[in-house]
């Protein structure tokens, strides 16, 4: 069972800090005033953990650009 929180965990650190990455800098010229507010749904989407994680990549994946983004925690 620990196991399994600890992976959820991580996937969803993993898929946090990936939705953050997008929301930011896909727009650089608006990123700081919708910071707070990229910030928090991408806080409430990693919640999903593996779900969100395989969301992001397979939508990734459609576009053609994976990890064009990268990750962004802060």
């Amino acid at each position: 069972m620990i196991e399994f929180i600890i992976a959820w965990l991580c996937c969803s650190a993993l898929a946090y800090g990936r939705a953050f990455a997008v929301c930011q800098r896909k727009y650089p010229l608006i990123a700081m005033d919708g910071y707070r507010g990229d910030l928090l749904s991408a806080a409430k989407f990693s919640f999903g953990g593996p779900l969100s994680l395989m969301a992001i990549f397979v939508s990734d994946a459609f576009d053609g650009d994976l990890f064009k983004y990268g990750f962004k925690f802060y």
